[in-house]
């Protein structure tokens, strides 16, 4: 087998892997739930609005968006 063919070899293996490795993990983190984080952090605002949005609840994603002026 000439130097290419053994690469190329060698890259599909590595492609490969990465797909299965991928593919298992997708289907051991599947079902569960995503842990909410708090509600007064700027990391959960962003969650929630990103729930809402799945969840089609446009009303509670708009919420999120309003802003009150000082």
């Amino acid at each position: 087998m000439d130097n290419s063919r053994r690469w190329f070899a060698v890259f599909a293996s590595i492609i490969a892997l990465l797909v299965l490795v991928s593919v298992v993990l997708v289907f051991i983190s599947e079902g569960r739930e995503a842990r909410l984080l708090p509600a007064d952090t700027p990391q959960g605002i962003v969650q929630r609005y990103l729930i809402a949005l799945q969840k089609r609840d446009y009303q509670q994603a708009y919420g999120y968006l309003h802003f009150e002026s000082t």
